[in-house]
């Protein structure tokens, strides 16, 4: 399309206003001012092939438009969305970090043990026993409550060292529904660390522990995070969590 201010200050062009092999770069010599960072001066040229910049005194300009742009890279491509990684938990020894909370089967009768302590190198470690005692068997940490403004595509990323054992990842939304959840396995390697990769439509809706067929997880309402035990294996366990993280194929400002 053409530009819109050549148009109306010098008569219809020809030439694109997207074609940067039709702009060449020159000083405002007819000023006499230096040119101001990020500041950037084109002029339209009738030979589409012109590679080379003339002065104003060499040759008048025809058509002058005048560029304020950011970055000192000019190029005719659109930007592309990039993919970009974003720190929900950081487990620093701060306040957030400190309202992490467990969840055990207490709360149904039963006594599995579950804790967990910020450590000196920024994670989490998640340990305790569990029991299948009273029809109990799990054992979980929760996350506070806040908007983690998730979208669809994302994928929940953090590094775990862990005992072998499979745990699982928790999604918790603003719907307050008693022992719900969506809910995604993920296994450990005894004493090494594994980058655990979940993607969103990889969890399901469960209550109870039994999947809820046609719910669908909603991004936008997803406000808090946790992990759990529930392998119905009795015993010991132990799990080291590193910043979780989410990995968006969006940009950050998308809104």
């Amino acid at each position: 399309m053409t530009h819109p201010g050549s148009q109306a200050r010098y008569g219809a062009t020809k030439c694109s206003f997207a074609c940067l092999s039709c702009l060449t770069l020159v000083r405002d010599r007819a000023s006499g001012k230096q040119k101001q960072p990020g500041r950037y001066y084109f002029r339209i040229s009738n030979n589409p092939s012109a590679t080379t910049a003339k002065s104003t005194e060499e040759d008048p300009v025809k058509f002058e438009i005048v560029f304020i742009v950011l970055t000192a890279v000019i190029t005719s491509a659109p930007v592309s969305s990039q993919a970009t990684d974003r720190v929900l938990f950081p487990f620093e020894k701060t306040t957030v970090g400190r309202q992490w909370r467990p969840v055990n089967d207490g709360v149904m009768g039963g006594r599995s043990e579950g804790r967990f302590k910020i450590t000196n190198d920024n994670t989490m470690k998640f340990f305790g026993r569990l029991s299948l005692a009273n029809n109990g068997g799990f054992a979980s940490v929760r996350s506070p409550r806040r908007p983690l403004r998730l979208v669809a595509g994302d994928t929940i990323v953090f590094r775990a060292r862990g005992d072998g054992r499979e745990y699982c990842v928790n999604l918790y939304t603003s719907r307050r529904l008693t022992a719900f959840s969506y809910r995604a396995p993920f296994k450990t390697k005894k004493n090494q660390w594994v980058t655990i990769r979940v993607p969103l439509n990889a969890f399901e809706a469960t209550s109870f522990g039994r999947v809820l067929r046609n719910r669908v997880l909603d991004p936008g309402q997803v406000n808090g995070i946790g992990i759990l035990l529930a392998d119905k294996k009795a015993g010991d366990f132990k799990l080291e969590v590193d910043r979780i993280q989410v990995h968006s194929p969006l940009p950050l400002g998308r809104n």
